[in-house]
């Protein structure tokens, strides 16, 4: 666990709305305590990408400022959720000769990582790392091993994964940054969060699928053995469904969404309502349009499928065999919809034990605080770091690699 002595923030900025915590960790048991969270509604964003440093700058000084007035302190560290559309997640294996001989730390070890480090970068120049992951170090091909040094063996093998996006996605994070005048400790996948959070509280699952229904776009992450083995985006997410409703029933998109919200299922033949006509209500002033609700569960239901099937196509090009899912973990302002999950179990082609909603709450104030899911995501992260990610940051020493810290370099 990093030190978390002072108060320390966490900055999910979102396409609809940017959240912010303000959180310590106190006591013997490491418990943590929540100090401020605010929500803003996000301005110069637009599918995880900077579209106007002005207004996202201000976005993000109004809502840190907000949370340091309510906790009564001001933070020096803050840590940002970063999830581009256009992310990428790489993975490849090396190989090194080891000739019969002793395994050493420095000339064997952390030669495949600097090798794999420098693999990456001089085949894509135009990429900047977020996370690097290093597991499944192998003994002559085939015999897994937790730590390799000091073992005799013929050759060393290692898996690599890493999550990037484009240079210039980071760079404009950086300015914006500046340009608010915080101080970031470091960038997160806030996909890598969210399934490395559900990771620990599911040690023994064998493989499970993290789904991320977000605003303008849907996330995927997989853990399979103990791995973190793939992360991605689909570009379809709530708001389309809204644009949906907008455009085939001549509506503005304050109202097509309240609707949404309100009345849309995501399976329109099991909704009792389906014959309903809905008077649309614009700020308590009643128009005399009339809504279908049927109609409106059509167009739901139409883009909700579109989905599911994206994400039935993204997991059948892993080629993961007849493998079962332990679970199908779904989060994001999307999953609330009215029947996803149902509709969720019904076309999703993924051999699968159980579908849940990600739930993780914190106390704060004698009450707990929902809808921050990123934002927790993050904390859980940080108070236990992901055994097979090498990082920057010099944390307690609670693995192997973590003194394989000075990769970037």
């Amino acid at each position: 666990m990093i030190d978390l002595d002072t108060p320390v923030g966490v900055l999910d900025i979102g396409s609809e709305t940017s959240k912010f915590i303000i959180f310590s960790i106190s006591g013997s048991d490491n418990q943590v305590q929540i100090l401020a969270n605010t929500t803003i509604h996000t301005k110069g964003v637009k599918k995880g990408i900077i579209s106007d440093l002005d207004k996202l700058s201000e976005t993000v000084k109004k809502l840190i400022g907000t949370a340091e007035e309510k906790s009564k302190t001001q933070i020096s560290k803050i840590y940002i959720s970063i999830n581009p559309l256009n992310f990428a997640f790489i993975s490849f294996c090396q190989s090194k000769y080891i000739g019969d001989s002793e395994i050493d730390e420095k000339n064997d070890v952390q030669f495949l990582v600097n090798s794999g480090i420098n693999l990456f970068k001089s085949s894509y120049e135009d990429k900047k790392i977020i996370h690097v992951f290093n597991y499944n170090l192998r003994l002559d091909k085939l015999n897994l091993v937790d730590n390799p040094c000091g073992l005799n063996a013929d050759s060393l093998e290692n898996d690599m994964s890493i999550i990037c996006c484009n240079k210039n996605i980071f760079k404009n994070y950086q300015k914006l940054i500046k340009k608010s005048y915080i101080n970031s400790e470091d960038f997160i996948s806030s996909s890598y969060s969210l399934a490395c959070t559900i990771y620990y509280e599911n040690l023994l699952a064998d493989i499970f699928l993290v789904i991320d229904f977000g605003h303008e776009k849907t996330s995927l992450s997989i853990f399979k053995n103990g791995n973190f083995i793939y992360s991605s985006s689909i570009a379809i997410g709530s708001w389309h469904i809204t644009n949906d409703i907008s455009k085939c029933l001549n509506l503005s998109y304050e109202i097509a969404d309240k609707l949404k919200k309100e009345y849309a299922s995501c399976i329109p033949e099991n909704f009792q309502e389906n014959g309903k006509f809905l008077d649309i209500d614009n700020d308590q002033v009643k128009s005399f349009k009339k809504v279908s609700n049927n109609i409106l569960n059509k167009i739901t239901n139409s883009r909700a499928e579109e989905i599911i099937d994206l994400i039935n196509n993204e997991i059948s090009s892993l080629n993961l065999g007849n493998s079962t899912f332990n679970k199908i973990i779904f989060t994001g302002k999307g999953s609330k919809l009215k029947g996803f999950q149902e509709l969720l179990i019904k076309k999703t082609k993924i051999k699968t034990l159980l579908f849940e909603k990600f739930s993780l709450k914190v106390k704060s104030d004698n009450n707990f605080i929902d809808d921050y899911d990123v934002c927790l995501s993050i904390i859980s992260l940080l108070q236990n770091r992901y055994k097979s990610e090498i990082t920057t940051q010099k944390k307690q020493k609670n693995s192997f690699f973590d003194k394989f810290y000075t990769i970037f370099k």
